[in-house]
């Protein structure tokens, strides 16, 4: 029922399934009969999600030609890619269809998300990290405004991209500048 509810979702939150219970399950038993059910293979089970063995997360029609306008805009945005808000202007759709399609994209490693509002095309974030690499290597670490002149963009994407890089173990914030943490 979940999958035809939310055919773009990739499955069930474990804890979400147990709350919605009749009765109250102890942790300990739910973990056990969902192993059970793995092992039947009558479910699968990606860490805390599980789903349908046949259920595919898989864009319709409209879907496919939304993320395809999405992943365009997002290209064309460069360093500086539209925001949700504006990505909900641009297409005409709503947030909710936006986030589903973009999960897909992300999912897909057809965009990345940096914020909860903002994705970059691959090559985008690719082209800013290797700006951010080279110039770490170059000076050994960067702060928000050296890097919003890196990038020819404003603070709003600097910071955005740098705390992600902070979230993805890329750099390592030291006060107001950020380090390799790799050579």
């Amino acid at each position: 029922e979940a999958h035809a509810r939310t055919p773009l979702a990739l499955g069930l939150d474990l804890e979400s399934v147990r709350s919605r219970l009749p009765w109250d399950v102890p942790v300990r038993i739910f973990r056990g009969g969902i192993e059970m059910l793995v092992r039947a293979a009558r479910i699968v089970r990606d860490d805390s999600v599980i789903r349908d063995p046949g259920h595919r997360v898989r864009l319709d029609r409209e879907g496919g030609a939304l993320g395809e306008q999405l992943e365009r805009l997002l290209c064309d945005g460069g360093l500086t890619p539209p925001d949700l808000r504006q990505l909900e202007t641009a297409t005409g759709a709503s947030r909710k269809a936006l986030l589903d399609v973009l999960g897909v994209l992300e999912r897909e490693r057809r965009a990345v998300r940096v914020a909860p509002d903002l994705f970059y095309h691959p090559a985008a974030a690719a082209e800013a990290m290797r700006r951010l690499t080279q110039y770490c290597t170059a000076h050994g670490e960067i702060t928000a405004a050296a890097f919003r002149d890196v990038i020819g963009a404003s603070r709003k994407f600097a910071i955005a991209f740098l705390d992600w890089t902070d979230r993805t173990g890329v750099t390592l914030r030291i006060g107001d500048a950020r380090r390799l943490r790799r050579g």
